[in-house]
């Protein structure tokens, strides 16, 4: 939900407040995902977050989320899964980590709606994403998303006016320039309010290059999802063990270096170094641009393993895992890939480009 229908809600029924929102304890909503995922090319953005952060703590949360039931937990208590409002739900999750003693971390506002199909949780979000604050805008990278998954016929419920284009790839080929009014026709329909130029250029970025949605991350969430899998997947993660995240190549050298050199030093050299690799700049990224990204890392990561200023049979970095990035495609990642140090002390510089799947059969039924 966005401040503009929020307040015009509010303007039309003076209790709708009352009789619609309701405060929900965070650890009862599920973040979103799978066919209720916000679709941005680029998935959260921290900074965005951040943002919100500041605001929630000074002036409290102004608009509520909108969430769905979707069972019972263990307790009895209703289970909620998250549909609009991500950046405020991970702003909430964030200053409770960070104030477990503060209640007014501990709930959040929220509407309560029902779907009745894919086509209406994303058609909703494109909605409230349209009008901005608090919610992020939509980019023409969201859009061209958007489109993909439903020429792709990646959507249920989709209306028949859009349902034509499932499967139309081809006529990019046959009748490039009909095809390219039908895009731009289909985005009227998903962005109401989405202004003829803006349309062009979605459509025109479309026919060049479809994109494969890629997941972001930050440093806490990469930890924290990190050691939540290990733990679930029986992965042996040593109590001396130091989880690094980063972020970027260009944070190795200096910034990654240094907390590899002091969790490890001459007195604790039996340490192990754990990095978690992702990458942040993913905003308009297509899954070559992350491919090629992670071989940078990766070989960096073994250059200065290598390197003639650490003693022999020293090195920095023990174990190397990925974050999985790449969804809503054939080449899905569910789970981290540990990159395994061959016989010449490298980690191997060519991870899987097709996905992988290291998430164990019950968290696997527990995340549906």
């Amino acid at each position: 939900m966005n401040k503009n229908q929020y307040d015009a809600f509010c303007a039309s029924l003076s209790n709708w407040e009352q009789n619609n929102v309701i405060s929900v304890e965070v650890t009862y909503i599920i973040g979103a995902s799978g066919a209720t995922a916000q679709v941005r090319q680029g998935g959260l953005d921290n900074s965005h977050v951040n943002e919100l952060i500041e605001s929630i703590f000074s002036h409290g949360q102004q608009v509520p989320v909108t969430i769905e039931e979707v069972g019972k937990t263990d307790k009895g208590t209703t289970q909620y899964r998250l549909v609009d409002g991500e950046h405020r739900y991970r702003a909430f999750c964030k200053l409770a980590k960070a104030n477990p003693k503060d209640m007014r971390w501990s709930n959040i506002r929220a509407y309560v709606r029902k779907f009745n199909s894919d086509y209406d949780h994303l058609a909703y979000q494109g909605k409230q994403n349209e009008h901005g604050l608090p919610s992020k805008p939509n980019s023409t990278s969201d859009a061209t998303l958007m489109l993909s998954h439903v020429v792709d016929g990646n959507i249920s419920g989709l209306p028949p006016s859009l349902l034509r284009l499932a499967g139309s790839k081809g006529r990019n080929v046959t009748s490039p320039e009909k095809y390219f009014v039908e895009l731009q026709n289909a985005l009227k329909i998903l962005y109401p309010e989405m202004g003829a130029k803006k349309r062009k250029a979605v459509a025109s970025k479309f026919v060049k290059d479809i994109p494969g949605k890629l997941r972001n991350y930050n440093a806490s969430i990469t930890v924290d999802e990190f050691n939540y899998w290990a733990s679930d997947a029986g992965v042996l993660v040593p109590e001396n063990a130091v989880i690094h995240s980063v972020k970027s190549h260009n944070y190795i050298d200096w910034q990654l270096l240094a907390r590899l050199f002091v969790s490890k030093d001459d007195t604790n050299n039996g340490c192990e170094n754990i990095v978690v690799m992702y990458w942040s700049d993913t905003q308009g990224k297509n899954h070559d641009n992350l491919d090629d990204h992670r071989v940078k890392m990766i070989k960096l990561i073994n250059k200065r393993n290598r390197s003639s200023l650490l003693k022999k049979g020293r090195r920095l970095v023990d174990r190397v895992f990925i974050a999985p990035q790449k969804q809503n495609s054939a080449a899905d990642e569910h789970g981290f890939y540990e990159l395994v140090i061959n016989g010449n002390g490298n980690f191997p510089a060519r991870p899987p480009k097709s996905g992988w799947d290291t998430i164990p059969i019950n968290q696997s039924q527990a995340a549906k």
